[in-house]
This record gives C-alpha cells, structure tokens and sequence, in this order.
C-alpha cells in the first residue's frame, strides 16, 4: 500500500467516526429524554414550555434556512 492510499484510507476513516460520533448525539439526548420521562411528571406548564422551544427550534431553521433561500438571497 503506498503513503497515499494508506492516507486516504486514514482520512476516510477519520470521516465515518466523525459522523458516527456526531449521530451518537441526538440518540443519546433521546435515550436521556426518554429516562428523565419516565421519572419526571408532565404537567400543563411543562408541556407547554417544550412545544415552545420546538417552535422555537422550527422558526429558527426557517428564519437561518429556508427564508434566504425564498427570497433570493445568499445561504448561510
């Protein structure tokens, strides 16, 4: 195997645990959600402030995202 195969597999690798620990993230938030579910009570007021952050969260990608796009302007 030559230096230049041998770095390329290197870097390809460096690629798929790159991803891999980033994908590890959101499942770990889930599973932690999920836990903190199960032990936690859902009261009116907590329901309401996690459907606001999501709104949030769905306003915010729009805002950074898809407005740009919809009037013509630069990604981001």
């Amino acid at each position: 195997m030559q230096r230049s195969d041998a770095c390329r597999a290197s870097t390809w690798m460096g690629s798929v645990l790159q991803v891999a620990l980033l994908a590890l993230l959101p499942a770990l938030g889930n599973a932690l959600a999920g836990v903190a579910a199960e032990f936690t009570r859902t009261t009116p007021a907590r329901l309401s402030l996690a459907l606001h952050f999501a709104a949030g969260i769905v306003f915010g990608v729009i805002a950074l995202e898809l407005a740009p796009r919809a009037f013509g302007g630069t990604e981001p």
